[in-house]
C-alpha cells in the first residue's frame, strides 16, 4: 500500500491512525534516506502512545519508551558497523521480548538472517517525490 503525506499535519493524522493498528510483539523496519522523516514518524507514533519524549538513537542505537503497558524499542542503525553492534545494544534480547513494539531506522541496514520468527513485520520504505512524502508499507 502506498500512502502520500504533503506535511507534518498530514503525518501527524496518518501517524495516529496507524498507531490503533499496532499490536504489541510488532517489529516495524523504517528505510528512506537521511531527512525524509522517519524519526519524526516514529516520535508521532509515541506521542499517539502517550509518550512525547522521543528522541532520534543515532548516537546510542538504541532507546527506549514505556507507554502505557507496552515497551516501544527504537534502533536506529545510521551507524551500524557490524552485528556485534546489535548485540551490545541488547538487539537480540529485544526481539525475544513479546509486549513490545519495536521500531528499526536505517532497517536496510539490518541483516536479513537477524529477521526475528514469531513477531508480526510490518515495512514502511518512506521517499519523497517533489515535496510529497510516499510510504511504501507492507507486511512481511
Amino acid at each position: 500500500m502506498e500512502i502520500s503525506i504533503a506535511n507534518e499535519d498530514q503525518m501527524k493524522v496518518w501517524a495516529r491512525r496507524f498507531t490503533k493498528t499496532i499490536k504489541p510483539n510488532t517489529l516495524i523496519l523504517l528505510e528512506g534516506d537521511l531527512g525524509v522523516g522517519k524519526t519524526f514518524l516514529v516520535s508521532q507514533i509515541l506521542q499517539a502512545l502517550g509518550n512525547s519524549e522521543a528522541c532520534s538513537p543515532t548516537y546510542s542505537l538504541h532507546n527506549s519508551y514505556v507507554c502505557d503497558d507496552i515497551l516501544v524499542e527504537h534502533f536506529d542503525l545510521y551507524r551500524l558497523e557490524s552485528v556485534a553492534d546489535l548485540e551490545a545494544a541488547g538487539f537480540f534480547d529485544i526481539m525475544s521480548e513479546t509486549n513490545t513494539i519495536i521500531f528499526v531506522e536505517w532497517a536496510d541496514r539490518l541483516p536479513n538472517k537477524v529477521l526475528p520468527f514469531g513477531k508480526e513485520i510490518i515495512r514502511i520504505a518512506i521517499h519523497l517525490d517533489g515535496e510529497i512524502r510516499k510510504l511504501n508499507i507492507e507486511e512481511l
